[in-house]
């Protein structure tokens, strides 16, 4: 047993983010004006990309002596998400382009632990919040009728904290524990054209300051129009920050929706 004790919890996901993507997708496909949109954006191209992330956390947090396990599977992503916003936006002109890619997820569950040696049940409440924004710079390597690869390079800023209330009869105990850091960030990004409706396109990055950290993200998209696109698919971040006190060895992983709009 790690620290003073070990137990499991589940972080589930659940909210009405996906008939929002549904519903914007559709005014912005009606709002299309292709010959407009060309024509402002001779030079530049910019596209913005909402999307819902099915969330799941697995990993170790720790807390000094305490430990605790995260333990989410696939069938357990309806739950227990307070709130949550993704969202990306790129802009493109010849060859270079700039990203900027944010990620905010605030989770809850609540434990109780009726199998300890002691004559009362012990409740705990944990809260994890997680925040990421990205900015890169991209640089187009290759760049075919069929797709695309770009080079990135850039920095990412990230945001932790974990809180537990630990309750039992005759008192509480509040751990709160948190941390914040920026990284450097390398990485590649591909497009592949499969028709002239549907695409698939992924990206990998990695991380240069921290101990481990990993950003993989793999889309399938359909094309409603010139402006407006759908797509699906899976994306996985991993996480392992660790400093004298605090380790938040974790992965957040789970399918994604949402559309991009060319403006």
């Amino acid at each position: 047993m790690a620290g003073l004790f070990t137990f499991d919890f589940r972080h589930r996901y659940r909210n009405g983010l996906s008939t929002w993507l549904v519903a914007h997708a559709l005014l912005l496909t009606f709002q299309c004006n292709p010959t407009h949109v060309q024509a402002e954006t001779a030079d530049w191209e910019f596209y913005i990309a909402p999307y819902a992330w099915g969330l799941g956390l697995d990993g170790n947090i720790s807390h000094g002596p305490y430990h605790f396990i995260a333990d989410a599977s696939f069938s357990d992503l309806w739950s227990d998400l307070n709130w949550g916003g993704m969202g990306a936006f790129q802009a493109q002109k010849g060859k270079f382009g700039i990203l900027v890619d944010g990620l905010y997820v605030d989770l809850s569950d609540d434990v109780s632990l009726t199998n300890l040696p002691l004559p009362f049940p012990v409740d705990i409440d944990i809260v994890n919040k997680t925040s990421t924004g990205l900015l890169a710079a991209t640089f187009r390597v290759l760049d075919r009728p069929g797709g695309f690869v770009d080079l990135m390079a850039g920095y990412r800023y990230w945001s932790i904290e974990t809180d537990v209330d630990i309750s039992v009869p005759i008192a509480n105990l509040d751990v709160s524990e948190g941390a914040d850091w920026h990284d450097g960030q390398l990485g590649i990004r591909g497009h592949a054209n499969l028709s002239s409706r549907f695409y698939i396109e992924g990206m990998a990055l990695t991380g240069t300051r921290s101990d481990r950290t990993t950003d993989l993200t793999a889309f399938a998209g359909f094309r409603i129009n010139d402006c407006t696109a759908i797509m699906a698919g899976f994306r996985r971040i991993s996480i392992d920050y660790r400093n004298s006190l605090y380790r938040f060895d974790a992965t957040l992983h789970g399918p994604a929706i949402g559309f991009s709009y060319k403006f």
